[in-house]
């Protein structure tokens, strides 16, 4: 323990002008006082020690089985000689410059490796990390995909410059700041479903992106800067052959190192969503995948943004120890991190399609009636049990009845936000019983909108919107519960699926490690 000696500070003001001189020489000691007794308390000092921080890595991904050149940027990144990755499959060797006249051999270039990726690498994302002398970085992202890659070529800030790319394939681009617009041209053919996924939120870059086609005339054929996850999607049935350009900014107009982004270019199938969402260990239960390009897909009736969505028929194997597992190559938010699942994907000739996470129910799935948008046909329901149902169309209202004892505890709980949708749902709990004359009386019992938690922290935020109770019921009768969602007041979105799950209560929990910095980096320094 080190000890502090310091003698203590007199100060007279006797001998003051004036009040004004006095006044201010008041000021200047309580100062200094705080000044000293701020020098000597224990502040955590940790955070302002220098720790390896990993910002960005470019390109971004790389296709499998291929190898590629990538630089990382960060802060503290002394001596980085290592990349460390979450599968086996994908190894790092620092390149290597021609040695100078001076140099006894070659030498490594600072913050340049060449990554490799095995066969058997899953597509998806994968974490990535760099060590040097101030220990181990956080993670970011790593994209592997089955589609051949090339990179942005500068200066493509107009149409006369932009950098050619190929159907299919991916382009890995970064926007430099200073209001950097970045160019490409492609060739359509007639009658192509093409989607453009622009890759920025779901792989750790700061960017907003915002992505326009053109034809060659100049004509704007679409533009989308909010599609999947917070990226945009871009669904193009292409009129006529020719060349068609592609232009990509932040919605901000910056930049930087970390401002890095993926354009896939694909007929591959997408899914938008699968229903039910949920479905118990063990099953292998039939679902129905909704989405574009869908192999065998047939016309679901269903519009999203003006496009036409396409259903199939699939089965998804469950596996029956998922409990406490996630297993998803996509991006998961903190309030996310409850959640058991497993992720689903459409194969086909062009390639598989996007990951769609399919999460584990806690009670026997249920499928929402088409017609239980009033109180009066209230759908009944057995507890325990989980609806699967839909907030489609819009100002949709779902209306369920049960019957409980008194005494019995339930919880009742909404699954939306936390399965990735942008959703704000509601749920409303009445008591229903019959006076003398056989009418119906109603008892509000709760009314639930967000759940305010007391944990907050800004490096792992785990608050959602989904709203639950603790329903103790006050005496044997009907129960009726209503959900809704604020978001589809005002927009008809098929995606904006739920769980509600009505089951007896039971105690549970999850552990979730994050760092206490923002850099995320967690390091146990020597000693």
């Amino acid at each position: 323990m080190m000890r502090l000696l310091f003698r203590p500070i007199q100060v007279s003001l006797n001998r003051c002008a004036g009040n004004f001189i006095c006044e201010n020489q008041r000021r200047l000691v309580f100062q200094n006082s705080l000044l000293l007794l701020s020098l000597f308390v224990p502040l955590p000092v940790l955070a302002q020690l220098p720790a390896t921080r990993l910002d960005g890595v470019f390109p971004p991904g790389a296709q499998i089985g291929q190898s590629v050149d990538v630089a990382i940027s960060g802060a503290d990144l002394d001596d980085v000689d290592r990349l460390m990755f979450s599968h086996p499959g994908l190894s790092a060797t620092q390149k290597m410059a021609e040695p100078g006249p001076f140099d006894n051999g070659p030498q490594p270039v600072e913050n340049q490796f060449v990554v490799t990726i095995k066969g058997d690498v899953p597509p998806g994302q994968h974490s990535i990390r760099c060590q040097g002398k101030y220990g181990l970085s956080n993670p970011r992202t790593f994209v592997v995909d089955t589609l051949a890659e090339t990179s942005e070529t500068e200066p493509n800030n107009r149409t006369e410059e932009a950098t050619e790319i190929a159907v299919p394939s991916v382009m890995n681009g970064q926007l430099n700041g200073g209001a950097d617009l970045d160019w490409y041209r492609f060739k359509g053919t007639t009658g192509q479903r093409l989607l453009v996924d622009g890759q920025a939120r779901r792989i750790d870059s700061r960017s907003d992106l915002v992505i326009t086609v053109a034809a060659a005339d100049g004509r704007i054929l679409a533009e989308n800067r909010q599609g999947h996850a917070g990226d945009p999607l871009i669904d193009l049935q292409i009129p006529s052959n020719g060349d068609y350009y592609l232009r990509v900014h932040d919605s901000q107009y910056a930049g930087g190192a970390d401002f890095f982004y993926r354009l896939v270019l694909s007929t591959r199938p997408h899914i938008d969503f699968v229903f039910p969402p949920a479905g118990l260990p063990g099953s292998n239960d039939e679902y129905t995948a909704y989405g574009r390009n869908l192999p065998g897909g047939q016309n679901s009736g269903l519009r999203l943004d003006g496009q036409e969505l396409q259903q199939i028929k699939v089965r998804v194997p469950i596996p029956g120890d998922i409990a406490d597992k996630l297993t998803f190559s996509g991006r998961l938010d903190p309030h996310q991190a409850g959640l058991d699942g497993i992720e689903y994907r459409v194969n086909s000739p062009a390639g598989p399609s996007n990951p769609a996470l399919v999460t584990v129910a806690t009670a026997p799935v249920v499928l929402e009636s088409a017609d239980n948008d009033s109180p009066a046909k209230a759908q009944t329901l057995t507890l325990p049990c989980e609806v699967a149902g839909q907030f489609f169309p819009k100002r949709d209202l779902d209306w369920y009845s049960f019957e409980a004892k008194a005494n019995d505890v339930f919880t009742i709980e909404v699954y939306s936000h936390r399965l990735g949708l942008p959703t704000d749902p509601g749920l409303l709990v009445q008591q229903v019983t019959k006076n003398d004359a056989g009418e119906e009386q109603v008892r509000q019992l709760a009314l639930i909108d967000d759940v305010v938690s007391n944990f907050r922290d800004k490096s792992f935020d785990h608050r959602s919107n989904d709203p639950w109770y603790r329903f103790v019921a006050p005496a044997d009768g009907i129960y009726r519960v209503m959900v809704r969602d604020s978001f589809s007041g005002v927009k008809s979105d098929p995606r904006m699926t739920y769980r509600l799950a009505i089951r007896p209560e039971q105690p549970d929990f999850r552990l979730a490690a994050a760092p206490v910095d923002l850099a995320g980096s967690v390091l146990l320094r020597r000693g």
